[in-house]
């Protein structure tokens, strides 16, 4: 009897080949593991991503992880915020330095600290055409919240963050167009404005996303 492998996972259901292929490339499935049906392709993904659980950790354990790192963060935030502090005494009783070099130096503090005070961490995804980098922002947040496709899919700067609902703000490029807030944010809604070519009149030079995901929580 042949081997069936085990059950199709809610993180593997696609409801296109497009999105499996882009996934298979993604994970580095070898294209001889898979025939050209959903099931097979289906099947090698959920071997696959067993594999990298066995050998890697859950998606949870690398949840762990980066909130670990995160408060880590946190901690050499104070550390500088508690440099600057002392620093800035040392400087009311040195002759040292002129008041110029003080006063660009406690300028440039002011503008480390207000860095310092912001909560919100920015993660860059970039990378060459057709990478992969919306397929793996969907794998980590474990929702179809980009399209994915073999061509060049995301044309604009897609900004996604925690929210209470899910929401999407559309910014136009053409001065004076007002932004479009949309409550429906499937993919598949998002598609039209994210594939718009730049010299579309309606090009999008951002969209907002905010969903209520728990990894986005914590960033």
């Amino acid at each position: 009897m042949a081997q069936q492998g085990p059950p199709r996972t809610g993180l593997t259901h696609k409801t296109s080949i497009t999105d499996l292929v882009k996934d298979l490339e993604l994970l580095r499935v070898d294209t001889k593991d898979y025939g050209e049906s959903m099931d097979s392709m289906g099947r090698a993904l959920d071997l696959r991503i067993e594999e990298l659980k066995t050998n890697n950790g859950t998606l949870l354990e690398g949840y762990n992880k980066i909130v670990k790192d995160l408060k880590q963060t946190h901690k050499q935030r104070h550390a500088l915020k508690d440099c600057y502090s002392k620093i800035k005494k040392v400087l009311s009783n040195t002759q040292g330095i002129s008041l110029q070099e003080e006063a660009d130096f406690r300028n440039r503090a002011e503008k480390c600290n207000k860095d310092l005070k912001n909560k919100k961490f920015t993660v860059l995804v970039a990378g060459e055409t057709s990478a992969g980098k919306s397929s793996l922002i969907n794998l980590l947040l474990n929702e179809q919240v980009l399209p994915t496709g073999l061509l060049e899919n995301t044309r604009t700067i897609c900004e996604i963050s925690y929210g209470a609902k899910q929401e999407a703000v559309i910014h136009f490029a053409r001065e004076g167009t007002p932004s479009l807030i949309l409550g429906n944010i499937k993919s598949d809604t998002l598609k039209q404005y994210i594939e718009k070519p730049t010299s579309h009149r309606d090009w999008c030079k951002k969209i907002e996303i905010k969903i209520p995901n728990s990894l986005l929580k914590v960033i």
